[in-house]
C-alpha cells in the first residue's frame, strides 16, 4: 500500500514540479489572449467589409444619379421632338396635305 501514495506523490510532483504549473498558467493566459486577438481580428474584418460595402453602395448610388439625369435629358429631347412633330402635323393639316399615321409608318404601309 505504500507504493500507491509514493506513486501519487511522484505523479503530483511530476505534474506540478516539472513545469506543469507553468504550462497550465501559460495555457490559461494564452487562451484568453488568443480569444481577444480573434475577436479583434473579427472586428477588423467586419469593419473592412463594411467599408467596402459602403464604397460599393456609394458607387451604385452615383451611377443611379447619373442614369436618372440621362433619362431626364432624353425625356426632354423626346418632349421637344413630339412638340416639333405636332407643329409640323398642324402645318400639313392646315394646308390639306395628307400624311401617314404613326401606325402606318411603323408598319411601313406608306
Amino acid at each position: 500500500m505504500t507504493d500507491i501514495p509514493e506513486n501519487i506523490t511522484s505523479l503530483l510532483l511530476g505534474l506540478f514540479g516539472g513545469g506543469g504549473v507553468v504550462a497550465l498558467f501559460n495555457y490559461l493566459t494564452n487562451r484568453r489572449k488568443i480569444k481577444i486577438e480573434t475577436e479583434k481580428t473579427n472586428v477588423d474584418v467586419a469593419l473592412q467589409l463594411r467599408d467596402e460595402a459602403i464604397k460599393e453602395y456609394n458607387t451604385a448610388e452615383e451611377k443611379l444619379r447619373k442614369a436618372r439625369a440621362l433619362l431626364d435629358e432624353v425625356q426632354n429631347e423626346l418632349d421637344h421632338a413630339k412638340k416639333y412633330i405636332d407643329v409640323l402635323q398642324d402645318i400639313l393639316r392646315k394646308n390639306d396635305i395628307e400624311y401617314p399615321s404613326q401606325s402606318e409608318v411603323i408598319k411601313g404601309e406608306k
